[in-house]
């Protein structure tokens, strides 16, 4: 993983406010769309998964560089990534997210739905029916066959932790 700061929240002397996490690596899925649809984009997304973010807060600064001091304490945030599973009916994170206590996420019939509902538009075009990012797995701006593929593959996926 890799951290660059955002431009217009500060630079490399004082610092940054706001930072990109790049994920790289065997939990990541790589999407070229350089070629073909050729909208010259490439990027990765996390597969499916429960994560967890370790922040080391020795290695985390606030304030410019001359005087700065580490964060208080490590953290760790724990977060996850399911496509498809889209609608709050989908989601119930009972407490912290996977503490021990019964948590669940799945996709359901209602994502399928959402997905229909979504499928064949364009991001460019304004006409119906009505484009949905969360539905557009491989971000080329359309919801097609390929999207609906994957979205089949996870439908009744259900995790409990």
């Amino acid at each position: 993983m890799t951290a660059t700061g955002v431009s217009g929240t500060g630079d490399g002397v004082t610092g940054y406010t706001q930072y990109v996490l790049t994920f790289t690596g065997a939990g990541t899925n790589a999407i070229d769309n350089g070629v073909s649809p050729n909208l010259g984009n490439s990027f990765t997304t996390l597969k499916s998964g429960l994560f967890q973010l370790n922040m080391t807060g020795s290695k985390v600064h606030a304030g410019p560089i001359a005087n700065m001091t580490n964060t208080a304490a490590d953290q760790s945030q724990k977060f996850w990534v399911l496509y498809g599973a889209v609608n709050a009916s989908d989601i119930k994170i009972n407490g912290a997210l996977a503490d021990g206590v019964t948590d669940t996420l799945l996709v359901s019939a209602a994502s399928l739905n959402d997905a229909y509902a979504t499928f064949g538009s364009d991001a460019p075009l304004p006409d119906p029916p009505i484009y949905k990012s969360a539905f557009d797995w491989n971000v080329d701006g359309k919801v097609d066959p390929f999207d609906l593929n994957l979205l089949y593959a996870n439908f009744g996926i259900q995790w409990k932790f």
